[in-house]
């Protein structure tokens, strides 16, 4: 658990960095732990033992819900909540509406409503990111800035769900410097939707880009939500 804490140190210490070189505050940046490659146990002892994280996230719907399911009163105890970041099809968007505080990988009408219909059974308002896909990878999901222009306006006042922003993804490189475009293009379109939409999704403020290998450089190009997980807890076999 040293080992957490001191990576949670020097993490945050990069963070200060890149926020000062570009003069903003460091508290301008969330941070969401991911823990699919630890177990419950773990995740609990990082809560307990470093009270500043207060988000975390898995991406496997299966291995989301047992996790959730396990530490739901400790978490609403603690006051920490759950996001989720892997891709989700329909099938499977009834386990994890009300479950999750934020569904970070949205990326289809079609996903939108069927996010809507269950909030709307639930009673509950879902917090929704919109998937901005910057990458030629065909592995990367999402919708690049065309798609996302068609969609924002077929979705505005959908009953049951709050879009709050948009999450992306760069390549990978193992010079996190290349991934600087990429980003700077991401900041670039949600600039522009915020701009054009401000009256139809007012909350549109979160910028989810940043992982364990590029979150300096994207905190330097704007991020205001970063996903770390090997960075906490190292390379897990």
């Amino acid at each position: 658990m040293n080992n957490i804490k001191n990576n949670l140190r020097n993490i945050n210490i990069r963070i200060n960095a890149a926020t000062e070189k570009v003069g903003r505050k460091p508290d301008t940046v969330k941070l969401v732990v991911v823990t699919k490659t630890v177990g419950i146990d773990e995740i609990q002892v990082t809560a307990e033992t470093c009270p500043e994280i207060k988000y975390f996230a898995e991406n496997r719907v299966k291995q989301a819900v047992e996790r959730v399911d396990v530490l739901n009163d400790y978490f609403a105890k603690q006051g920490l909540s759950w996001h989720f970041i892997g891709h989700l099809q329909t099938n499977k968007v009834k386990y994890v509406v009300g479950r999750f505080e934020l569904i970070q990988s949205v990326d289809s009408e079609r996903l939108i409503r069927a996010i809507s219909e269950h909030a709307v059974k639930k009673g509950i308002i879902q917090k929704c990111l919109l998937e901005l896909k910057i990458s030629e990878e065909e592995s990367k999901n999402g919708l690049d800035e065309k798609g996302l222009i068609e969609l924002l306006p077929k979705i505005s006042g959908i009953p049951g769900i709050s879009i709050l922003g948009l999450m992306t993804m760069a390549p990978f490189f193992d010079n996190p410097e290349n991934t600087r475009t990429y980003f700077q293009y991401a900041k670039g379109v949600f600039d522009r939707l915020k701009n054009v939409y401000t009256l139809q999704f007012p909350g549109f403020d979160i910028l989810s880009m940043g992982m364990s290998n590029d979150y300096t450089v994207a905190v330097e190009e704007g991020s205001t939500m970063v996903r770390l997980g090997t960075a906490v807890y190292g390379e897990k076999n």
